[in-house]
Parts: C-alpha cells; structure tokens; sequence
C-alpha cells in the first residue's frame, strides 16, 4: 500500500475557520472618546461603553482565513472495505464497512502531540485559495444554503 498525504512535514499551510462576525459599534455617548466632560469641566469615564469607546457586536458566521501554519505532525487512518464476519462466528457484531480514510495535522504554532487537531479540508497552500474558499462559502451563508466543507 502506498500512502499519499496532501501535506508533509515543514510545508506551510493557511487554515480556514468559521467564526462569528465582530462589528465594532462606536459609543454613541462619548463619541468613541472614553471620557465625556462633565458640567464642572471635569473628564470622567463613559457612563455608557464604561470607557471602552464602544462595544463589540457579533454578526453571522462567516469564514475566515486564521493564518499561516507549519505542519509538525501527519496522521492518517485508513479502513479497508470488509464484508463482514458471519454471523454466527464470535465476531457477530462486526458487520460490513465500507473503504474510508481520514487525513489529519498537528502544527507546531498550535502543539504537536497535545495541541489542536487541523482537518485537511480545512488547509490549503496558499493564502489565495484559503481566501477563494471562505469567498465560497460566504456566499453560500448570504444565500441562506448550508454550506460544506469542500
């Protein structure tokens, strides 16, 4: 059996990832300045974003290129494709399994070993197709359609 991998060790790759949209609102009170001027010419902080200038809201899921990773682990799975065992045998409760496999990475920004687990669709080698996918799937969201993983 031979054994091929979308990516191996050292290759860079840019993760795609589904998050929700961060709005900044600009307070409305202090202008986004954190402090209003009181009757006695005083400064004191915003009553209303306590100083924050504003507050974040959080819009639809949308994609998202995360950024640039170092691939610092492979691993892969592979299941043959089984008819089964008889059903009289010890093994009665092993039925038929169709052919899969699973293609996963650990970088070295994210820990290998025991850090995060990155799918290969969710990986890609260039910034520009990272982007083009999320474009995909953006699209997708504001058509109201489900989008998958491609």
């Amino acid at each position: 059996m031979k054994i091929e991998t979308k990516y191996s060790c050292g290759d860079k790759v840019f993760k795609i990832q589904q998050e929700m949209e961060k709005i900044f609102k600009t307070c409305g009170w202090c202008g986004g300045n954190k402090r209003i001027m009181g009757r006695d010419n005083n400064e004191r902080m915003c009553p209303e974003c306590y100083g924050s200038g504003g507050k974040t809201e959080y819009g639809v899921k949308k994609w998202f290129v995360v950024g640039e990773l170092t691939i610092g682990q492979v691993r892969f799975e592979y299941t043959g494709k089984s008819k089964g065992y008889d059903p009289d045998s010890m093994f009665s409760n092993y039925g038929p399994q169709s052919e899969k496999h699973k293609e996963e990475y650990m970088c070295q920004e994210t820990g290998v070993g025991s850090g995060s687990v990155h799918y290969v669709k969710t990986l890609f080698p260039t910034r520009e197709s990272a982007q083009a996918e999320c474009n995909i799937k953006n699209k997708a969201i504001e058509e109201d359609d489900d989008p998958e993983i491609t």
